[in-house]
């Protein structure tokens, strides 16, 4: 399968996945999100079969997503919209939080979500539970994407509104 990775940075997990990926001899390409144009041209060279978005504080164009299945990989539980959710569970001391994999739509982080994995929140710094339970949940949850994707009688988990 070709997957075209959309990142804004190449960090431990846009690496994390790209490696997955390549490892499973999928056919793997990256553009940074810089800006719409970017990465339309990418999308219309590279021709993939799926775009996953692993690090990404850009919104993806409507005509991307209108028309390559695109999946966001979101640092948040079902609700948790925008950025700087792994700081808000932090701040708030959630015991438990999640990475959810969401298809990408007209609203910000409110696509349906096709895969989630949740982690014990443990007492350390931010970075640390990015790269160690962030990471991992996010590749597992890829695998669980590939999976539901593949399974005829998945239904996708409608995302919750969140005020």
């Amino acid at each position: 399968m070709k997957i075209l990775l959309v990142v804004s940075a190449f960090n431990s997990l846009s690496q994390s996945v790209y490696v997955k990926l390549q490892d499973e001899n999928h056919i793997v390409s990256v553009v940074f999100a810089i800006d719409d144009e970017t990465i339309i041209s990418e999308v219309e060279r590279f021709s993939p079969d799926m775009i996953l978005c692993p690090y990404l504080q850009k919104y993806i164009p409507k005509e991307v997503f209108s028309k390559t299945p695109t999946y966001i990989i979101h640092p948040g539980i079902s609700g948790d919209k925008g950025h700087h959710s792994l700081d808000h569970a932090i701040k708030d001391e959630k015991k438990q939080w999640g990475v959810v994999i969401l298809k990408a739509n007209e609203h910000f982080d409110g696509g349906d979500i096709y895969a989630q994995q949740n982690f014990e929140v443990r007492d350390t710094y931010k970075a640390s539970l990015y790269r160690d339970e962030v990471v991992s949940a996010s590749i597992k949850a890829v695998d669980e994407l590939f999976l539901n994707i593949k399974n005829p009688n998945f239904n996708p988990t409608p995302q919750l509104d969140t005020p």
